[in-house]
């Protein structure tokens, strides 16, 4: 069941990041790391638990992305990429 679950978990971040489910937002990345630690209390072998927990971190760190990006309040100057 860990490999499973952990299959779930890296196939929802593949998923993700082809551009399939809404994902443009902290919210739903903060929401799978809280999952996926979650998940992690019911593993029993500790190098799942160990994987486990680094999922939920690289979801973190995804989150934390996107809250740089949407605080971003300043307009691109494109006068400097082409345009």
């Amino acid at each position: 069941m860990s490999k499973r679950i952990i299959m779930g978990a890296l196939g929802c971040l593949n998923a993700a990041m082809a551009g399939d489910p809404p994902v443009e937002n902290s919210d739903f990345w903060r929401k799978r790391a809280e999952e996926a630690r979650t998940l992690s209390e019911r593993m029993v072998d500790a190098y799942t638990k160990v994987l486990m927990l680094g999922i939920a971190e690289t979801y973190e760190r995804i989150a934390a992305s996107y809250d740089l990006i949407a605080n971003f309040e300043q307009p691109l100057d494109t006068k400097y990429m082409g345009d």
